[in-house]
């Protein structure tokens, strides 16, 4: 077996969570017994060589095996499950897979296919990522607590190189509708970007979540009342790149001033700063903003009245007064927005930059305050 299929096994049988509880081997044995008397007899041979570590194409014959027996079969599905608990990484995967293959037992399937998900992301590994995803996209109804786990993991797949993966995981998530609500906008970002018969895929995709979001755009501001923050926060960013949706989403933005995160305030902030032509409402938001009780949003409102061409001096000189700031976030912030704003105050700009560099310690904000200077340059 490659060396890496190895170090996914490993993982697996380190991260997925034993479902059973310790009990003693007396009681082990016993259930292990009483299993045997109702099981199939076609069923043990085959589980026993899918715990087999030592033949891997033992194992993948057995697979393929008991997947196509499946649960009308005595035993099929308890033994499984049995496996999943005491079995070693690639018996569980395999056990786990089986049984998404008939929607059988998500409690402890599911906790096993979201460690091999992760895994194979992080290795590379994209044939068993999209095994892993369209096993996930099985189970069309999974309580709440495994949809909380399963739709960000899939989110995840969406990110992945391979086009295949990203193909199952939006599958998977179409097949859970709403409840991949969090997933829309980078769903709709896909969308955009997929060349045409896959685009036309992950448009589906987001018509199962969102019926009434036929567009990118319109996802994206389906995605703007999730009871998620970080979608949220996710949804107002996504808008705000793309200057020529901010006005047509306005009124759906500027309400989202007086949202309870404050991630989704500074993105809406950054968002007004690329509004093209503000209005009066936009602009009275704005000055609110700049009021705000987080120092991030009210760096973020700064950089926007900066570029709206409002009461320049003291913001720019807040922006200046913020690299000095406790907090690294809100340093990294108030030097990406002076060098985004490098065109007011360059000298006092300037000078503010190099002092700021010639004490920072931390690699990331020094990064920012050197690409900065660069745009001073």
């Amino acid at each position: 077996m490659e060396t890496r299929l190895h170090e996914l096994a490993q993982i697996v049988e380190a991260q997925a969570p034993r479902t059973v509880p310790p009990a003693s081997e007396l009681i082990r044995r016993g259930a292990a017994d009483i299993a045997r008397l109702h099981m199939d007899p076609r069923i043990e041979p085959l589980i026993e060589r899918l715990g087999n570590a030592g033949d891997w194409a033992g194992q993948l014959e057995a697979w393929e095996e008991i997947r196509e027996l499946g649960p009308h079969l005595s035993g099929w599905e308890s033994a499984l499950c049995h496996l999943i608990h005491q079995g070693e990484g690639w018996a569980r995967i395999f056990a786990a897979e089986s049984l998404a293959c008939h929607a059988r037992a998500e409690t402890q399937a599911v906790p096993v296919l979201l460690a091999t998900l992760a895994a194979a992301l992080r290795l590379g590994q994209h044939d068993w990522a999209r095994m892993a995803c369209g096993a996930l996209g099985r189970f069309t109804n999974l309580a709440h607590p495994l949809i909380q786990r399963a739709v960000p993991a899939l989110k995840d797949a969406l990110s992945a190189e391979d086009l295949d993966v990203q193909a199952y995981a939006a599958l998977a998530l179409g097949n859970y509708g709403p409840q991949a609500h969090a997933a829309l906008v980078r769903l709709a970002e896909l969308w955009e970007r997929a060349p045409e018969g896959l685009a036309r895929h992950f448009a589906a995709v987001v018509g199962q979540i969102a019926p009434e979001a036929d567009s990118p755009f319109l996802a994206r501001l389906e995605a703007l009342h999730d009871p998620c923050e970080s979608t949220r926060a996710e949804a107002v960013a996504a808008l705000g790149r793309r200057r020529r949706e901010i006005a047509p989403a306005l009124d759906r933005l500027l309400p989202l001033a007086g949202d309870e995160s404050p991630d989704v305030r500074r993105n809406l902030a950054l968002a007004l700063g690329e509004l093209p032509h503000p209005d009066e409402q936009a602009r009275v938001r704005l000055a609110h903003l700049c009021r705000d009780g987080d120092t991030q949003v009210r760096l973020a409102a700064a950089y926007a009245s900066i570029r709206q061409g409002e009461d320049v001096a003291a913001q720019a000189a807040r922006l200046r007064g913020a690299l000095r700031d406790n907090c690294r976030e809100s340093r990294r912030l108030a030097a990406w927005a002076l060098g985004e704003t490098a065109q007011t105050s360059p000298w006092r700009t300037r000078k503010a930059l190099n002092q700021a560099l010639g004490r920072e310690t931390d690699p990331a904000t020094r990064q920012v305050l050197e690409q900065a200077l660069a745009k001073l340059a």
